[in-house]
């Protein structure tokens, strides 16, 4: 008596859909205990493989929709990157309707810096009565990593504890535009580290005598917050490795 192999359908046999961003088509798995397997075209019934063919024709038809599939697929492969060499993302993020706004130059600035791959871009948001020789401070002897909570962490050399990051660097943007949403917060340090870096765990952290600092080599510069969370401009730290000058001085204040 002839077998023959089993044929898969969507509901019954519960398959996940997953996106190929290699094909930019989807397709089905089978999940057991200990085991995930990718199904081909031809292991599906004839009832899921019409579904199938109705996504991925509508998926090819919707840019919109197909860019945001990408866009997620890379967020997820991020998120286990960062995982891997043992970075978490699970930092402060703002919630509710954005309304924030932007400047043409910051806006053009930051396209470029969030769309940049194989870095590490992060926030680590100031207090209400923030100054200048804070600033000052910060920009020639970097972070110091006390934690978002104050002195409860002295010493800390995990990034998390004073650096808002995610999975999606493009999360910045709105993070900066809502920094007050933590303790009034007047602005924010912006910091960049490449992957380089963070793999290699190595010059990151600088011992100031008293306890650990995120290296000003790493640090862009400030982003003030001015009214109805509006961002218009950044001053740039001399001692950022890149000293990228893209935006208009003139605006700076």
């Amino acid at each position: 008596m002839a077998l023959f192999k089993k044929k898969y359908n969507r509901e019954e046999d519960h398959l996940s859909r997953y996106f190929d961003p290699n094909t930019c088509e989807y397709y089905y798995v089978k999940i057991t205990v200990g085991q995930v397997k990718r199904l081909s075209f031809d292991e599906l019934d004839r009832k899921t493989k019409k579904e199938l063919l109705n996504e991925n024709k509508n998926l090819l038809l919707n840019k919109e929709l197909l860019e945001k599939e990408i866009e997620n697929y890379n967020t997820r492969a991020r998120f286990e990157y960062l995982k891997s060499i043992g970075y978490t993302c699970t930092s402060f993020q703002a919630m509710g309707k954005i309304n924030g706004t932007v400047s043409d130059n910051m806006k053009k600035y930051l396209d470029q810096l969030l769309n940049e791959p194989n870095v590490l871009i992060g926030i680590h948001r100031v207090g209400s009565k923030f100054s200048q020789e804070t600033l000052d401070d910060i920009l020639k002897n970097g972070l110091k990593m006390t934690g978002h909570l104050g002195g409860s962490v002295a010493t800390s050399t995990e990034l998390a504890h004073n650096v808002s990051y995610y999975a999606s660097n493009k999360i910045i943007e709105k993070e900066l535009m809502y920094a007050d949403l933590y303790k009034d917060s007047v602005g924010s340090i912006l910091i960049k580290i490449p992957d380089s870096v963070l793999e290699s765990g190595e010059d990151i952290f600088v011992y100031d005598g008293i306890g650990n600092r995120l290296n000003t080599k790493y640090i862009i510069g400030y982003v003030p917050l001015y009214k109805d969370h509006h961002i218009e401009n950044i001053i740039f730290n001399p001692n950022f490795y890149e000293n990228n000058k893209e935006l208009d001085t003139d605006k700076q204040k």
